[in-house]
Order: structure tokens, then C-alpha cells, then sequence
């Protein structure tokens, strides 16, 4: 819920968005470029300056390893992914 304070790892983190279960919040400001990480390992790049408590997702966060995480990857794979079995898309 927007405006609702959490704690992680001993700090108080304002949400800035309402934030569905499962989805990525930002523990600290992450600046336009900078590595994503999760778990202590790198997801992606942030594609916009990102401030502490905002939501990450595929609006502000880009996958440096396969396209496939992006909306335009997605159409691409599917086309491959057709070629391969012989179907139209």
C-alpha cells in the first residue's frame, strides 16, 4: 500500500507505490544505469533513476542477459520460437 512503512534489514522504508506480493521494491536509490541485484546477484540494469521504496519492474528495470524479460523480447522469442516449429505468428 502506498505510503505504508516497512522494515528491511533494520531500516524503515516508506512504499511509494502500492506494491503487489511477489513484485521488487527498491531498499535503496538506485541511480539510471546502475546493476539491479536480487538475492546478491545482478537482474539488470536500471533504465531511470530508481528511489528507495519505489516499485522495480519492467518499466524502470532492463534485463542485461536475455531479451526475453522485455515486451519486445517477448514478440521476438514467440517469432523464433514459431519459425523453429513451422508455425505462422
Amino acid at each position: 500500500m502506498k505510503g505504508l512503512e516497512i522494515i528491511i534489514n533494520e531500516q524503515g522504508i516508506t512504499l511509494n507505490d502500492t506494491i503487489d506480493v511477489g513484485h521488487k521494491i527498491a531498499c535503496k536509490s538506485i541511480n539510471k544505469g546502475d546493476k539491479v541485484i536480487k538475492y546478491g546477484v545482478a537482474i539488470g540494469s536500471a533504465m531511470a533513476d530508481i528511489m528507495q521504496g519505489e516499485h522495480v519492474h519492467l518499466t524502470n528495470l532492463q534485463s542485461d542477459y536475455i531479451d526475453s524479460h522485455t515486451r519486445t523480447g517477448v514478440n521476438s522469442q514467440s517469432k523464433i520460437l514459431h519459425s523453429i516449429l513451422g508455425k505462422q505468428t
